[in-house]
């Protein structure tokens, strides 16, 4: 969704008229386009003062589907239970794919040829390449190792021959790029490791939020826990309810709220409200109470590279319990406890260490002044910096906030 620039954004550093590109293989001023990122990082350079470009590295629609088709049919791991989940998985595999890869390079130099003079170019994802002589940065939240690892969907349908052609298109445009930008920490060791690229050149410069709930008083002496996740088995929905079926008898009157597109759920102290939408007034404001009255968000994702979800409880000075698949945990940082999410026990242990009202008090506190520095605006700031048009910036821009992890279940 697109960020609105928060109240505070005046004092974000401001610079002179710079005409920014944003690339991606993607409309990116829809506020549906990869988790609303590409749309709020045009927002945030806009309200830095910057005129923003729209480069879409894929063809028109038409001929995008027609691509994605010829190049997914033939993958391996693409045939499903019905003729509606085979499409789906020919088209993930298809855009995946080296073929559509290299087909989005060659429209984005075009469309990079039509753009006229630019300051610098934001290369949204590394499954392009844009060769150019202008000031280019790029920006993602997850390598093709680490995909691969943490057994991201799609990566099956592709041969061994097509991740290494991924993963040479990966790399190249990794040596092109002047910067490469990273949401976390996490994704720059792996860009250091796993490609050879200077530490130098990484540059970690966050996310920002999509929906801010502001901060409000709220009860700690009940643990209330609150769930805000689209895929209910990716994120480790089940297993959350049996930990806090067992948390339940402990403390009778902790309570669990659920959002997204969850089964129907029947036990006790936990209210399944279905998915709601940022884009819907009514959505919008249930979300915001539910982040207002819960004292603990919990989201113990199977993986998740760097959800902006815990950026948002954050900025309601809400603790968070947080995969450690991922990135995430640098997102965090001392906001909240690290699980494991295929233990079942540390998720337990963690929901009883923030069922204890000054724990949890405590580190929402924490979470709420470091999600201060989590902004679209910021993180525009910090890509214009990589970008090295620093100079035209009015006052340094506060870093990326590296700070030490808690571990599970501490007190």
């Amino acid at each position: 969704m697109l960020s609105t620039p928060p109240a505070n954004s005046a004092s974000v550093p401001r610079f002179p008229l710079a005409r920014i590109a944003i690339a991606f293989p993607g409309d990116t001023r829809r506020r549906d386009t990869w988790s609303g990122a590409p749309a709020s990082i045009g927002a945030g350079l806009a309200a830095l003062g910057a005129e923003v470009v729209h480069l879409r590295a894929e063809p028109l629609r038409v001929a995008t589907e027609a691509a994605l088709l010829a190049c997914g049919i033939a993958r391996p791991g693409t045939i499903r239970r019905s003729p509606r989940a085979t499409i789906s998985a020919i088209r993930r595999a298809g855009r995946m794919s080296p073929r559509m890869s290299r087909l989005q390079s060659t429209n984005a130099t075009a469309r990079l040829r039509e753009a006229g003079p630019l300051d610098g170019i934001i290369q949204i994802g590394t499954g392009f390449i844009i060769e150019t002589q202008a000031s280019l940065a790029t920006y993602e939240d997850i390598t093709i190792p680490q995909a691969l690892a943490l057994g991201y969907p799609g990566w099956d349908s592709l041969s061994d021959g097509d991740i290494r052609a991924r993963m040479q298109i990966q790399s190249r445009a990794y040596e092109v790029a002047d910067a490469c930008c990273v949401t976390t920490p996490w994704v720059g060791r792996s860009i250091v490791a796993d490609y050879g690229v200077s530490a130098g050149k990484v540059c970690p410069v966050g996310v920002g939020r999509n929906h801010d709930p502001g901060r409000s008083p709220r009860d700690w002496r009940i643990p209330r826990f609150l769930f805000v996740g689209r895929d209910w088995e990716g994120k480790n929905g089940p297993r959350l309810l049996r930990a806090f079926a067992r948390l339940r008898r402990e403390h009778p009157r902790a309570t669990l709220d659920v959002v997204g597109r969850h089964p129907p759920i029947e036990a006790d102290g936990v209210t399944g409200h279905g998915f709601l939408s940022l884009a819907d007034d009514g959505g919008r404001e249930k979300l915001t109470e539910l982040y207002r009255r819960a004292t603990c968000f919990v989201l113990p994702s199977l993986r998740e590279a760097s959800a902006i979800a815990y950026v948002e409880a954050a900025s309601a000075a809400l603790p968070c319990i947080v995969t450690s698949a991922g990135g995430s945990p640098d997102l965090v940082g001392n906001g909240g406890v690290v699980v494991e999410p295929a233990d079942e026990l540390g998720i337990l242990s963690a929901m009883r260490s923030m069922a204890k009202p000054e724990q949890a008090q405590r580190l929402g506190e924490i979470a709420a002044r470091r999600a201060e520095l989590l902004t679209w605006p910021l993180v525009a700031a910090r890509l214009m910096e990589a970008l090295g048009l620093g100079d035209r910036l009015a006052r340094p821009v506060p870093p990326f906030p590296v700070l030490p992890l808690s571990s599970t279940g501490s007190s």
